[in-house]
């Protein structure tokens, strides 16, 4: 690409992308003026894709078109981060109660079979039953916290949509062209 780059008349821009959302970002880039060059395979992973796209230097409202280009890129990167962390809290809270749950457990057993009181069998019993409980709340709550993380993640995939169709809106009418993304053939 170095000997062929024309940078007296085009600007030009590279990104990595992962292979499934590669559709999207040609389309989102062709939709600012870019015009893809390039596309080739990452050289260590084997699932990202590596795009080199152009765009004249002389083109109407390049500033305004910047600014929604990096608006649109914030929205389409942040979707991906909330994709891989959208189970976070439920994660977490299995985690911490399970550990919880089993130290209750085995703390109880050991009450039970080292120390021979009753105020130690009643307290080895409590903490066996505590431990129980705990496997019951993971069990029974987490499903719950699961579907309503679950129901967050595609409200908020709804809105960035949303707010990346505005977007585009204001992209078509700058560049007076067509959004071809949303039609089937």
């Amino acid at each position: 690409m170095k000997e062929t780059a024309d940078y007296k008349n085009y600007d030009y821009i590279k990104v990595a992308v992962k292979e499934k959302r590669s559709k999207d970002l040609e389309n989102m880039y062709s939709a600012f003026l870019w015009e893809q060059i390039e596309c080739k395979e990452h050289n260590r992973y084997y699932d990202v894709l590596n795009y080199t796209f152009r765009r004249s230097r002389k083109i109407e409202n390049k500033d305004e078109l910047l600014y929604l280009q990096v608006t649109a890129e914030s929205k389409f990167n942040e979707m991906d981060k909330r994709r891989y962390t959208k189970h976070a809290a439920s994660t977490s809270l299995a985690l911490y109660l399970s550990i919880c749950a089993v130290a209750l457990i085995g703390s109880g057993i050991a009450v039970l079979l080292l120390l021979s009181k009753i105020f130690y069998m009643v307290l080895g019993s409590l903490l066996i039953a505590g431990g129980v409980f705990a496997s019951f709340l993971v069990f029974f709550l987490l499903p719950k916290l699961f579907k309503y993380e679950n129901i967050r993640y595609q409200k908020l995939y709804i809105e960035n949509q949303d707010k990346m169709k505005q977007i585009f809106l204001k992209v078509t009418e700058l560049t007076g062209a067509a959004d071809e993304r949303n039609k089937e053939n």
